[in-house]
């Protein structure tokens, strides 16, 4: 990246699953590893907010988070931004 001229980085938009794999348990050493390179080669980072596609545990465990369309029909996991934002949950 740095020999084509890459300067800054966005990274982590769709990366809930690997930060969160499971409730309650967190991992970012994927993060801290590329952080840590890019950062090396004086690659500057924009950490993004992950909340583009909830994991699937999330889903499985609290289903009414799933959007539904206006003819009622919930949309299923795997699409991009299937949560529903005013969930309770």
């Amino acid at each position: 990246m740095k020999e084509f001229g890459v300067n800054v980085v966005r990274i982590a938009e769709f990366g809930w699953q690997l930060m969160d794999p499971e409730e309650g348990k967190y991992d970012f050493s994927l993060y801290d590893e590329a952080i840590e390179l890019l950062t090396a080669n004086d690659i500057k980072v924009v950490l993004g907010i992950p909340t583009a596609t909830p994991p699937a545990w999330m889903v499985q465990k609290y289903p009414d988070i799933l959007p539904v369309d206006p003819n009622g029909t919930v949309i299923s996991f795997g699409a991009r931004r299937h949560y529903t934002v005013n969930s309770d949950v």
